[in-house]
């Protein structure tokens, strides 16, 4: 993506924290809100690519309260269980240097949208570590939030890297990454391997307070950060962005363009995700990065991408094979 363009994105949106809120399959009702939007009949739906959603117990408890059997965006969005979660969503930019190492799939940069947690959890997770460090399982080298010099740490869950090209209406989901579920079961790991009788003190604060840190605050999180992040992306392309069709990368496709050929992501992230969220498979790329491409893809023998039509989700049929 162009840079111009990536700061016009960036400076147009509100000065205030976009506050997001996420439970556990919300990511069902955000698809089936999009597609029903006015109303859309609960018939068509089952004749739909989203069918699988209707499934859902939280959507199946939803539909049993419809009258009419009409499915209406409203009806999804006013569904709040007491589990909820908040978050709040940041922008920033990726790219721009070296586009192998940067694991873009063309030159220049990309969008990113984060997704960060609140004060309230970064004061738990200071009480049971007894540390004042905040941002602790951050990884510096990612693209996570960079506080000013007035402003205090923020703890990122993930991010979602995203290229896009409003003349074709499409955007490109180049990945979605949690250092900080990592980082903190990889360093508790450790800790309980090597730690003695008396627990020692670490930079990050206390070895027997990040046990219950993990097992109190972040457990949750790591079940929920994948769909809590892929969702809050749909939603700002559709919304924010005016995007219709998103395209996601396969695992080895993707690996390939990338040019990742060490510590390769976890495949379910470019597999079982998006078939959760009802992107369908294809092998045609997306159309603003096929001319650039040509030559890459001319060498991998069954290129696959996974594709969502985010203005026809509700149409019954197949998908349409591009």
């Amino acid at each position: 993506m162009d840079k111009q363009q990536l700061d016009e994105i960036i400076d147009c949106q509100p000065d205030e924290r976009l506050r997001y809120w996420y439970f556990r399959d919300r990511y069902a009702l955000i698809l089936l809100g999009l597609a029903a939007r006015h109303g859309v009949p609960v018939a068509t739906l089952k004749r739909s690519p989203l069918a699988g959603l209707l499934n859902k117990p939280l959507v199946k408890e939803l539909l049993a309260g419809l009258g009419d059997g009409v499915l209406s965006q409203a009806h999804c969005q006013a569904v709040w269980p007491l589990d909820t979660r908040e978050f709040i969503l940041t922008l920033d930019r990726w790219g721009g240097e070296d586009r192998s190492w940067q694991q873009t799939c063309r030159p220049g940069w990309n969008l990113v949208l984060q997704l960060n947690f609140t004060s309230a959890h970064g004061q738990a997770m200071q009480r049971l570590l007894k540390t004042r460090q905040r941002a602790v399982f951050n990884f510096g080298g990612h693209p996570v939030v960079e506080p000013g010099p007035d402003e205090a740490p923020r703890d990122t869950l993930a991010w979602a890297r995203i290229d896009l090209d409003w003349e074709h209406n499409e955007a490109l989901i180049e990945e979605i990454q949690s250092d900080w579920v990592r980082e903190a079961l990889h360093t508790r790991d450790h800790y309980k391997r090597h730690a003695r009788r008396r627990a020692p003190r670490y930079w990050w604060g206390d070895g027997e307070g990040l046990e219950r840190y993990c097992a109190e605050q972040l457990g949750a999180y790591t079940r929920l950060w994948s769909e809590a992040m892929l969702g809050a992306a749909l939603e700002f392309i559709h919304r924010d962005l005016g995007i219709g069709t998103v395209y996601y990368h396969s695992f080895d496709t993707g690996a390939a363009l990338k040019g990742i050929q060490h510590s390769l992501p976890p495949r379910s992230l470019y597999s079982e995700l998006p078939r959760r969220f009802c992107f369908q498979p294809c092998q045609a790329p997306p159309r603003f990065l096929a001319r650039g491409l040509r030559k890459r893809l001319a060498k991998l023998r069954k290129p696959l991408w996974y594709r969502l039509d985010l203005r026809g989700l509700g149409a019954p049929g197949e998908a349409d094979g591009r």
